[in-house]
Parts: C-alpha cells; structure tokens; sequence
C-alpha cells in the first residue's frame, strides 16, 4: 500500500498521493438533503460497485439497495477494509478486470 499511496517530493521527503484528510469534511458538514437516487435510477450501463464492508460513507443499506435500482449493480464487499479498496492487490484487480471484460 505504501508503494501506491506515497510519492517522493523533488527535495527527498515523503508525501501522500491523496489528501489524508479528504473525510474531514463530511464529518463536519453532514449532508443530509442530497437525495441522488433519481440520477441513480437513470443509469442503464453495467455497474460495478466496490464497498469496503468498514465503510463509514456507503451504508450496507445503501449498497443493497444499488443493487436492486437502477442499473442494479453488481456489488463486492470486501471485508476489512474502510469506504473503497485500494485496488492494489491481485484479488481486488481481478473483480474489476472480470467486470470489464
């Protein structure tokens, strides 16, 4: 996970690739009003939804429900894992290849 989620800066140091504190926000300023299941509904192409079953973002409840509206989604769980999978690893690549192809 290191390989892919740190960058070396042009003076040696090191640094995230991705803002450590992108979730921050959404604590702070809980969206609550933003029902998106209409533009969800629409959907007609093959979906493919990865959901790490510690998510604090996608809910069981939601996830299920993708997976009966809409384009309705395969979904893969992956057990241990927070909001999405990193895709480093050969399994989590695997899913997503098969889906495309």
């Amino acid at each position: 996970m290191a390989i892919h989620s740190v960058r070396e800066y042009p003076d040696g140091s090191f640094g995230f690739r991705y803002d450590p504190r992108i979730a921050i926000s959404f604590k702070e300023h809980e969206i609550k009003d933003i029902d998106l299941w209409a533009q969800w509904d629409m959907l007609t192409v093959p979906t493919l939804v990865l959901r790490g079953t510690e998510s604090d973002i996608l809910s069981t409840e939601t996830a299920a429900q993708m997976k009966i509206r809409g384009p309705k989604a395969k979904v893969v769980e992956f057990i241990g894992i927070g909001h999405s999978p990193m895709l480093v690893d050969a399994e989590q690549i695997d899913i997503v290849r098969d889906f495309i192809i």
